[in-house]
């Protein structure tokens, strides 16, 4: 048998030309015995061209990483991804087909032997786009989240304010069946059950000193505060409005 790129001969059984590297055709070998049949597997090649440092090979470079062990770099990715730029960086793409060597240098487009690199700084970027990826989908659930929380406070105010306001009825029925007085309207059983429902929409877990109520034998003023801040504070005189701070001692709430 004969070397087809440099015609030297090639003993029988030999898978690369010992004069100039070339893979000697056919890859596979058949033979076949009267009750058995035998298959033997050249290395796997690449298309990449390399030449050995070690034994001076010239040819196609061996894959040096096992499909099975890039799959599960890649899935720790997932869970730990130091593990996959570590795999990538201490492990080379090519070896010698010949001498098994990692020492070597791949051919490039124009006709130069290039050290052998890693893939880590690759694989990096790769990481760090990812990482990067769910750092502003962590950004945006937070603008979700906090534009969330703000409409389910706007909502639980808009409940406040309609239940105060319907306790300014509650205290004109309490004035007419008190001899024309809004004294001890605040202590009221009826009053303080209509508060106590009010701190349950609010979410205040029955915290009664959060509000503010004074009475008087000729007025009343109530306030409450809101989720979003600020108060809503109801008056004997009609008024249901928001202020920005409590009644305090008072019975007027501010225009």
């Amino acid at each position: 048998m004969f070397c087809k790129n440099c015609g030297k001969k090639v003993d029988a059984g030999e898978k690369f030309c010992a004069s100039c590297g070339t893979q000697i055709m056919p890859s596979v070998e058949v033979s076949i015995s009267e009750n058995k049949t035998t298959v033997e597997h050249s290395p796997i090649v690449s298309e990449a061209t390399i030449k050995c440092g070690n034994c001076g090979y010239v040819g196609p470079g061996e894959r040096a990483r096992r499909t099975f062990s890039q799959v599960l770099a890649w899935i720790c990715i997932i869970f730990f991804w130091p593990v996959t730029v570590i795999y990538f960086i201490s492990t080379s793409k090519y070896r010698c087909p010949k001498c098994h060597s990692n020492f070597l240098g791949i051919k490039n487009n124009n006709g130069i032997y290039m050290t052998q690199g890693r893939d880590g700084s690759r694989i990096a970027l790769v990481v760090g786009g990812i990482l990067g990826g769910i750092a502003v989908i962590g950004i945006l659930s937070s603008v979700v989240l906090a534009s969330l929380s703000t409409a389910r406070s706007r909502g639980i105010d808009a409940q406040i304010e309609s239940s105060l306001s319907s306790l300014r009825s509650t205290a004109e029925i309490y004035y007419a069946n008190n001899e024309n007085s809004y004294s001890g309207f605040c202590e009221d059983p009826g009053t303080l059950s209509k508060l106590n429902e009010v701190e349950k929409i609010s979410d205040t877990d029955g915290a009664r000193s959060n509000y503010d109520c004074n009475d008087s034998n000729s007025a009343y003023g109530l306030s409450f505060p809101l989720k979003i801040g600020n108060y809503w504070c109801i008056d004997s005189t009609g008024a249901s409005l928001e202020n920005e701070a409590s009644l305090g001692n008072s019975m007027a709430c501010s225009s």
